[in-house]
């Protein structure tokens, strides 16, 4: 016998009383005879000891029954293995649409869905060779109007005496597959929607990249004409001192701005190019940068303390660009120390590569340290270091582009170390 438990829509709830008493009024006139019969056994052939006991447990079993077939599940008993339906609930009635005329012609695989009953006899057939003692599948039931109950069964096999049985409960799961349906819905509808929005948040984007770049390359011809006729009138050596201090002045912020055109270049190129990823050795170009910077101060005292043999991949271009700005930076803010110490090395965390450029300069409260990638911030003013405040944004940006990430730990005079990672690669590979 099998068990079949389906929970019902709302809309389909148990039956009233009165629908209760029309489908199984037989039913409840054949309970009752068996139940006088049986008080009646007990009040003239039992002894008296017994009849109260007996009436309990008639009650108990009234009350169990009426639970099942007020049940909103269906539960189905069915014997093995003849398969035939011996019990059911009243839900198996009302959600089906079968009578118990058909019921009783019925075997259990009749009301599966029929591309599931391979799967089911399987099932039974593993129950009877006691390989397998229970089972949930995700099944059909079949309706007498040919449609599909989609369930989610749970089998259990049991044994009373000498016979065999399968108890199935089954739930109806239309409502929970509905709520799925319109989850997958609207989360397509919503990727679709974030897809859209990135789509014209890219061209946005390009097009502002694009309006930068033109605007800082079409800046650089009138700022050289500026800085040359200024030149040529310097050179003249006909103004007093004050004059030529003006002229000095316009000099040095045309330099200025030619920078900040330069440096703005660089932001646009490292965003809207690709790279191209190669195996580079890093120390090699920092050991360069560093040689470079101490020709343009030999007058500094300064110590560069670099790895050898730290090898990367990356594009090196962009990534001498990169360095150039940080180990710029640490040069800029050693200035005012005795002697500069920058160190350049790497360090292994969480199976990553952690590499690192530390000095003994200025440093900076890190309260501002979120501030400190964004273009034309400073955490200083010019009066004390020169600069366009363009040059960590470079240098986050290349390090974004090639997959890493870059942090600061610092402390106002105790100097300033940066971290920075950068994703692995095999061989040479282009990234937008």
């Amino acid at each position: 016998m099998i068990l079949v438990f389906i929970q019902i829509q709302k809309s389909q709830q148990s039956p009233t009383l009165k629908e209760y008493t029309k489908m199984r009024s037989d039913d409840v006139e054949k309970w009752d005879l068996i139940r006088e019969k049986i008080i009646g056994l007990g009040e003239k052939s039992l002894r008296k000891s017994y009849y109260p006991e007996l009436q309990k447990r008639i009650a108990e079993l009234e009350k169990f029954k009426t639970l099942i077939d007020w049940s909103i599940d269906l539960l189905l008993l069915v014997n093995i293995p003849t398969e035939t339906i011996d019990y059911y609930n009243h839900a198996v009635l009302i959600n089906l649409g079968y009578s118990e005329a058909d019921l009783s012609k019925m075997s259990f695989c009749a009301i599966f869905d029929q591309t599931e009953v391979h799967r089911l006899n399987k099932i039974i057939s593993e129950f009877e060779s006691g390989t397998k003692t229970n089972d949930i599948i995700s099944s059909r039931l079949i309706k007498k109007d040919n449609s599909l109950i989609p369930v989610e069964v749970t089998l259990n096999f049991v044994t009373v005496g000498q016979l065999y049985y399968i108890v199935a409960l089954a739930r109806d799961v239309t409502q929970r597959i509905d709520v799925e349906n319109k989850i997958i819905k609207l989360n397509a509808e919503l990727e679709e929607k974030v897809k859209e929005k990135t789509a014209k948040l890219e061209d946005y984007t390009k097009e502002l990249e694009s309006f930068s770049y033109s605007v800082s390359h079409d800046l650089r011809s009138p700022l050289r004409s500026i800085n040359g006729y200024a030149q040529i009138i310097i050179e003249t050596d006909e103004f007093d001192d004050t004059t030529r201090d003006y002229l000095n002045k316009i000099i040095a912020s045309s330099n200025h701005m030619a920078q900040i055109i330069e440096d703005l270049l660089s932001l646009s190129q490292i965003t809207r190019e690709e790279i191209q990823v190669k195996s580079v050795n890093l120390s090699n170009i920092v050991t360069e940068i560093a040689a470079e910077l101490q020709q343009k101060n030999p007058e500094r005292k300064g110590r560069f303390i670099i790895a050898q043999n730290i090898i990367v991949d990356v594009d090196a271009r962009y990534f001498r660009i990169a360095m150039e700005n940080i180990l710029g930076n640490a040069w800029k803010f050693t200035k005012n120390k005795e002697e500069a110490i920058i160190e350049f090395g790497e360090t292994m965390t969480d199976s990553s590569r952690v590499f690192y450029i530390k000095d003994n300069g200025a440093g900076f409260d890190m309260k501002y340290a979120e501030n400190l990638f964004k273009p034309f911030y400073r955490a200083h003013s010019r009066s004390e270091f020169e600069g366009t405040g363009v040059g960590l944004a470079i240098v986050q940006r290349t390090i974004k582009k090639h997959g890493g990430d870059i942090w600061a730990e610092s402390l106002p005079d105790k100097g300033t170390s940066f971290y920075f990672t950068i994703e692995r690669h095999n061989g040479e590979k282009s990234l937008k």
